[in-house]
């Protein structure tokens, strides 16, 4: 980053080198935002460790030579030539330069550095490294400067006491300075000398008298005299050189006539005043150079690779050019992964929203810092207009298909008396429609279509409910009551069982079988009434993590059934009609139960198939059974056939005969006399007259008459089959 910064001055390429004992990681992200080049490089150094200073070249004409030094180790930097310099008077009859003042200063520092930082990576990992000083501070108590340092200051724990490592070195560092002043004329910012000539310094060793030089300031005034016309020269220094020397006591008291002086042969001097530390000390710059602080949000563009729509990571982080970025090329290199501030946010939940390429974003910077942006919303503009405008009544979501021109949408529609809702999904053009509803075409609200619900789909559908699923257009006003209020279904269960047991109990007195599949009609009544609830809150709120059944709402019981059924209940009736086939299988029994009557009516046929009986009962208006056109069969295969009534039975043929066969003899009885057609003999008995009347009687020989009878069917059927079928639910069976 240096190196580009330098690459952008002519002058500066190749005039500057790098002397650096350690190695520097590549940042992940660095900007400089309205911070001129020299706060940029200062900052950097600062914040990595380093520090610069200036090589000049030894010819005075030869600036080229001159460069810049960065380096990170104090062992890399030059001593001065001559390297000794002496603490002496200072006199124009002295042959070497020497420093006539010199002292140290002392200053408290904490005596324990710690650094704090966030690392989203590793959220669940708290960071911070801390870092005691070896510097004797005397017995003044311990103290300890803790600094957050904002979000990803550092990654692994190496580099995290690196940067903390050099932020107590830098207040090691100024814990003891010195500093000097006098005619030394060798001496240069960034190289280092050795005091001799000290009472303090001469008894310890050479750590004791080499110091570095950390600033060296240089007053110098020509001695050539000077016109004394000329008392103030345009840009002149002679204030700041009047201060350095009523600073030293060198100034002129009125004594002497300065301008004289000038005349006469000048008046110039030299004199440096120079700040050091111990050679031994390593160095480190104090963070001075701060990070320019952006003051508000920005906007920027979504960007990503040619020719796509999408460019994201596994935290749905995207990347953005901001407007001011000149280097940039509208790509996937434009900027770092920046996160984006979702609805909500949580492991493996919450709200996902990622934006496309060429969206405008709002980007925020965590505590102003360049270097660490955050995208903390989405505006539309000139080219991303919003398909919902202008009225304001339309809220909610809408995606776009990717590479497509399809899309999801959650609608609110807020227009006075008809707000609606609209989930929709554009394939199959699946929907969920509430409220009021109407014709929606994008910004246009459309023409009225109903109200209430409608769920709808090109595709499939499929309704489920594991525990019971209710249908019914009985309403609740005002939303009310609880969601499985099965009331007004139970009592018409309940109407229908007593009907059929009642009915069934009539059947049974008149020989007809009885209802058994009434039990499953009770059944079904009794298992719609249930509750739940109150039980469940109250072992909830004894948890640890309850939340909610302790507060004041949650609380009481509400409706259930006591088994999955499904029903369906209307107080104006129930249709099911289609134009094919319908079909109801069941493993058990159906039950069909009216108040008033049931009608029948078949374009074709009427056919049941029964395994074992048929029983028909009716109680008080009578049987008909009719054909208007075709023949009625009625057979028993595997028994006898009883026909019983309590008063006539009247058999008639209105335009053919009656045919009466059997195949072991026919009886005709009645108060006593009876007529037996049997053997191939016929009996005609009666306990009184025998009353023959006919214009003829005809006794002939014997002859007979000999009728076929129709074969009937003998395959028994397969009862174990039809108790499988019946436990499978199946509607057929196998042999």
């Amino acid at each position: 980053m240096l190196t580009a910064v330098f690459d952008d001055y002519d002058l500066a390429k190749g005039r500057y080198r790098f002397d650096l004992r350690r190695d520097y990681p590549a940042r992940s992200y660095c900007v400089q935002y309205r911070e001129s080049d020299l706060n940029f490089v200062s900052r950097l150094c600062q914040e990595e460790g380093l520090f610069y200073y200036a090589e000049f070249a030894d010819e005075d004409d030869d600036y080229a030579g001159h460069r810049i030094v960065f380096t990170d180790d104090v062992d890399t930097t030059q001593p001065v030539s001559p390297q000794a310099i002496r603490f002496h008077r200072q006199a124009a009859t002295e042959r070497e330069d020497a420093l006539t003042q010199w002292g140290g200063v002392r200053t408290q520092q904490p005596t324990r550095v710690s650094v704090g930082t966030f690392d989203y990576k590793q959220p669940s990992l708290t960071k911070r490294t801390g870092l005691d000083t070896l510097s004797d501070q005397g017995n003044l108590p311990p103290t300890e400067l803790y600094d957050y340092a904002g979000e990803y200051y550092y990654h692994g724990y190496e580099r995290g006491e690196r940067l903390t490592e050099n932020r107590l070195e830098a207040h090691e560092s100024r814990a003891k300075r010195f500093r000097g002043s006098g005619g030394a004329r060798q001496l240069q910012a960034g190289r280092w000398f050795e005091l001799t000539q000290h009472p303090l310094h001469d008894s310890g060793g050479e750590p004791e008298r080499q110091f570095l030089l950390l600033g060296v300031t240089v007053h110098a005034e020509n001695a050539l005299p000077v016109s004394a016309q000329l008392q103030a020269l345009p840009g002149s220094l002679q204030p700041q050189l009047d201060a350095a020397k009523q600073a030293h006591g060198l100034a002129d008291e009125g004594d002497s006539d300065r301008l004289s002086d000038y005349a006469s042969g000048g008046t110039g001097h030299f004199l440096v005043d120079l700040e050091a530390q111990r050679l031994s000390q390593p160095y480190r710059h104090p963070l001075t150079h701060r990070r320019p602080v952006i003051g508000g949000p920005q906007t920027a563009t979504v960007v990503g690779p040619a020719n796509e729509e999408i460019h994201t990571d596994p935290l749905n982080r995207v990347r953005v050019q901001f407007h001011w970025d000149r280097q940039g090329q509208q790509d996937e290199n434009a900027s770092v992964w920046l996160r984006v501030s979702q609805p909500n946010a949580g492991a493996g939940w919450g709200g996902v929203f990622v934006p496309r390429i060429g969206q405008e974003v709002l980007v925020d910077f965590l505590e102003g810092d360049a270097d660490r942006p955050l995208i903390t919303g989405r505006v539309y503009n000139g080219e991303q207009t919003p398909d919902w405008h202008s009225h304001g009544l339309l809220s909610g979501f809408k995606s776009k298909t990717y590479r497509g021109s399809k899309y999801n949408e959650l609608v609110f529609d807020d227009a006075t008396d008809q707000e609606r809702v609209r989930l929709n999904s554009e394939a199959e053009k699946s929907q969920l429609n509430l409220g009021y509803l109407i014709h929606q075409t994008g910004n246009t609200r459309g023409a009225f279509r109903g109200t209430g619900f409608e769920l709808r789909t090109d595709a499939y559908g499929a309704i489920r409910a594991n525990q019971g699923l209710y249908l019914t257009s009985w309403g609740q006003l005002g939303a009310s009551g609880d969601q499985l209020d099965l009331t007004p279904a139970k009592q018409q269960l309940d109407s229908a069982y007593q009907l059929s047991d009642s009915l069934s109990q009539s059947a049974a007195d008149h020989n007809a079988e009885a209802l058994d599949s009434r039990t499953h009609l009770k059944q079904a009544g009794e298992d719609a009434d249930d509750r739940y609830g109150n039980s469940e809150q109250i072992a909830d709120a004894k948890q640890d993590n309850a939340r909610g059944a302790t507060d004041s709402g949650g609380r009481g019981e509400a409706a259930r059934m006591k088994a999955p059924w499904l029903h369906m209940a209307s107080p104006a009736g129930i249709t099911l009609s289609t134009p094919e086939s319908t079909h109801l299988a069941q493993g058990r029994s159906l039950s069909v139960s009216s108040g008033e009557d049931v009608n029948v009516a078949t374009g074709k046929s009427l056919v049941a198939s029964i395994s074992e009986k048929l029983s028909l009962f009716v109680y008080r208006a009578g049987m008909k059974l009719f054909a208007a056109r075709g023949k009625v069969e009625v057979q028993a295969q595997d028994g006898e056939m009883a026909f019983t009534a309590e008063k006539g039975v009247q058999v008639t043929s209105t335009e053919g005969r009656i045919e009466v066969q059997a195949e072991n003899g026919i009886l005709l009885q009645s108060g006593g006399g009876y007529i037996r057609i049997e053997g191939g003999n016929i009996e005609v008995h009666c306990p009184g007259a025998a009353d023959f009347k006919g214009t003829q009687h005809n006794f002939g020989g014997p002859t007979s008459l000999q009728v076929p009878f129709d074969a009937l069917p003998r395959e028994p059927l397969c009862y174990s089959c039809l108790l499988e079928a019946a436990e499978k639910g199946a509607t057929y069976l196998r042999r």
